[in-house]
Order: structure tokens, then sequence, then C-alpha cells
């Protein structure tokens, strides 16, 4: 126990023993060191007592936050062992140096109880008070907060705050039930675009229609944006059209594409045509590479002869040299021939000249697989 321990470090090492192992029977002990003059010992016993939780504890770690250790506290009462939902409540009425921390707490551990208590923060005069509740929204809405989002997303101040909310008080909801609510405000606002990344968090095919009816007409910026969030294979193709129409953000749309392609549940033939198409088109180097690579995950033959012409050039002949190797790897029982063999005898011209250790491994590698040709 701590009793009659006067080294600091041993009492801070005791300490987070009793944390780590949640020794409960020693939280009154604890919660009595959080006091302690001595800083490594206060501030061990305000990390155990957020691992051993309870009502002692749970009070204590509340009456730090505003004060010096306020931080530490913070971070305890974020990973608190139980509910912390009655003490943080109670400090959504405090002073200011005590309701910044609360409300990130409340936020964080997705606290729906506060939410009215927020949402009257919101009109706070003090701005770092109002800014913080603006913030904290996005934790603790549920459902029946979309109309109250909507209202404040209409005024155009915190935009981006109001949106994250939106998205997720909508999560609870069917993909269905989401799109609906968002469309009943859509039609009745002056600025449709608003809605559009809680529309991209929908996702479905009615979601991205409705996107792209503004990117062809008076919100493409907007519509833009949101169409390179979601998370749905239906966009790849939709992502390559826009590539081709759009010389500027070319290269954005198809790393999202190859993002895309990546995921998806496409045969190895099928990516190997996604990922050619895109190489059609890639004109940033990065990207180039970042293609090539791929290709050579498909394990293809077609895949094979649309890298090898890239170890020719300087700044993709290193990854075009790797993706020829892997393919030939995978397929050493069925490929053959001369133009195999002038293949990989390039590919060890390209590792050499890279030079390092992994380069010697692949130039071994390819020996071995030109004696088994």
């Amino acid at each position: 126990t701590l009793k009659g321990k006067a080294d600091a470090a041993v009492k801070a090492d005791i300490l987070n023993w009793l944390g780590t192992n949640h020794v409960t029977s020693q939280v009154d002990e604890v919660v009595a060191q959080i006091n302690a003059a001595d800083e490594e010992v206060a501030l061990a016993a305000i990390g155990a007592a957020g691992k051993i939780g309870g009502e002692s504890a749970l009070s204590a770690l509340i009456a730090q936050l505003g004060g010096a250790y306020s931080p530490a506290a913070e971070k305890a009462l974020l990973a608190f062992n139980g509910k912390v939902d009655a003490g943080i409540l109670k400090a959504l009425d405090s002073e200011k140096k005590v309701l910044l921390p609360a409300m990130r707490i409340a936020s964080a551990r997705s606290m729906e109880e506060g939410a009215e208590k927020v949402f009257g923060l919101l009109t706070s005069s003090d701005a770092e008070i109002s800014g913080a509740a603006y913030q904290a929204l996005a934790g603790v809405v549920e459902p029946t907060h979309f109309n109250q989002l909507s209202a404040l997303l209409e005024k155009g101040q915190q935009v981006p705050a109001i949106q994250k909310a939106m998205k997720n008080a909508l999560l609870p909801l069917s993909k269905a039930d989401q799109l609906a609510n968002i469309q009943s405000h859509m039609g009745k606002s002056a600025n449709a675009s608003l809605y559009y990344p809680v529309l991209a968090q929908v996702g479905t095919s009615e979601a991205i229609a409705e996107i792209r009816k503004g990117y062809e007409g008076n919100y493409k910026q907007a519509a833009y944006e949101a169409l390179l969030t979601i998370d749905n294979a239906e966009m790849i193709p939709v992502l390559f059209e826009m590539a081709q129409a759009d010389k500027a953000n070319a290269q954005t749309l198809l790393n999202r594409y190859t993002d895309l392609v990546n995921k998806s549940s496409q045969t190895s033939i099928q990516k190997f045509l996604s990922y050619s198409k895109a190489l059609e088109l890639a004109s940033d180097v990065k990207l180039q590479n970042r293609l090539l690579s791929l290709l050579g995950g498909t394990h293809t033959y077609q895949a094979l002869l649309v890298a090898a012409p890239y170890m020719d050039n300087q700044s993709t002949s290193e990854s075009a040299a790797s993706a020829v190797r892997t393919i030939v790897s995978k397929n050493i029982e069925t490929l053959g021939g001369e133009q195999i063999r002038q293949m990989l005898k390039k590919a060890i011209t390209c590792f050499e000249a890279v030079g390092d250790a992994d380069a010697g491994y692949a130039i071994d590698d390819i020996k071995s697989m030109l004696e088994k040709l």
C-alpha cells in the first residue's frame, strides 16, 4: 500500500500499478494522493483514479477540471472506467475554465443528455465558449436534433461544425431515412449545397445523383468536394468521367478513383483494366508509381505488358520493375520466352540503379527466376 512510502517515485509506481490493475479497494487512498504536493504523485493518482473508476474517483477528477492538473484530469475522464454523465452534466453549468473541458468530455463520450445544454451555449457572448459548443455538438446530438441543426445551418455560421453534427445525428437511421431527412430540408433551402457533405455520408445511388445535379449545375465546387468523399464503388466510373473532363483536378480525382478500385470487389482482370485506364490519364509521377504497384498486385499477364515500358522512365523505373518482378514471380510456372527474359533483365538494371539492400535482394530474386524460366 501507499502508507509509509515517502519516496515520490515509489508512490507513483504503486499508484500506476493500482490503476492498471483496477484495485477498487484502494480507491480512497488513490483519491487522497490527487492532492499530493509532489506533481509526479498527483498525476499518477489522477491517472489511476480514472482507471479504477467509481463515484469518489469521478468527483475528485471533476474537481480538478480548470485547475493546475486539468489536462490530466480531462484525459482520465475521457477514458474513465464507468459513466461520467452525472458529474459532467453538473460541470456544464460551471465557470468557463471548468465548462470548456466538460464540453469536450461530453462530446467525446457521446453524452446525448448534455445536448440541450450545449445547444444553449451556442449563443454565449463569450466567443471561446460558443465556438467550443459548436465543436461539441457532433458528439451529443441524435436524430431528433436534425431540425435544430438544419435551422442553424441555414444561418451560414460555423458550417463545417454543424455539418459534422448533422452527419452524426443521422447515423442511427437507415440510409433511406437519412436521405428523406436531408431532402426534406434541401428542398426548402436557399443553398442546397450546404447539405452535400451530409448527403455524401449517405452515399447511395440517390445521394450521388442529387450531388451530381449540383456538379453539373450551380454548385460545382461544393459538389466536387462532396463527391470525393463518397465511399461507394458506384463512384468509380463517375470519378473517371470527371477526371477526363476536369484536367485541373484530374490527378486528385484519379487518386480517389484508385482508392475505390483498390477497396472494391472487382476481379483481378477488372482491376487491371481500371488501373490501366487511370495510368493513361495520370501525369503525376507519384500517382503513376502507385498505379504501377497496384498493377503488379493484380498478378495478370496483361498488367505485365502495361507496366514493363515504364521501366524506361527513370521516375517510374523502380515501381515498374517491382511490378514486373511480382507478376513473373506469381506466374513463374506458366510464363516463359525471350520477351519475359528481357523484361526481367531490364528489371535487374533498374534495381542496380537503386543500389540499396532491398534492391540487392530483388536482383537475387530475379536471377533465381531467370534460372527457372
